[in-house]
């Protein structure tokens, strides 16, 4: 007698399927050598403090935290200097997703990494960047922020 067919799951989040011959097995999307690893779980952590930046930066309320979490915060900043933090910050820790995840301090002259030095250059001698740099440089990883001085002049 022959059995019912079995209901298929769906893959849990996260998860592709990869089928081989007769066999189906659950593995992740990536998977990252052991060398990777760190960097791509650290990457990920960044990517959770720019939303937290983000959600900061949205709550006008919560500006009551920006001279608690921020030394040499201005007693009384001048009007949209705030926001021009928050952007500059993000910026900044994009700037460093992308140099943790390229290895930009081993490939920063790579004709492939044209795009990404155009703008952290131009970024780099930004007001707003160069203005979140001086009150949080001390929060970026010291690799990082020894390639801002090098190459992007941030002081």
């Amino acid at each position: 007698m022959a059995q019912p067919p079995v209901a298929a799951r769906p893959d849990p989040p996260g998860r592709a399927t990869h089928k081989t011959n007769a066999t189906k097995t659950n593995l992740p999307e990536s998977s990252p050598t052991e060398s990777e690893g760190p960097m791509r779980r650290l990457s990920t952590l960044l990517v959770s403090c720019l939303l937290l930046i983000s959600s900061v930066r949205a709550e006008e309320n919560l500006n009551v935290l920006d001279p608690q979490l921020t030394p040499h915060w201005p007693a009384v900043p001048p009007v949209g200097y705030r926001d021009g933090f928050y952007t500059g910050s993000q910026m900044l820790q994009l700037m460093e997703n992308v140099y943790l995840d390229l290895r930009l301090d081993e490939s920063w002259d790579h004709a492939d990494n044209a795009g990404w030095r155009a703008t952290f250059l131009t970024w780099g001698q930004s007001a707003i960047v160069k203005d979140a740099w001086q009150l949080s440089k001390k929060t970026y990883g010291k690799r990082f922020g020894h390639f801002c001085q090098r190459e992007l002049k941030l002081k």
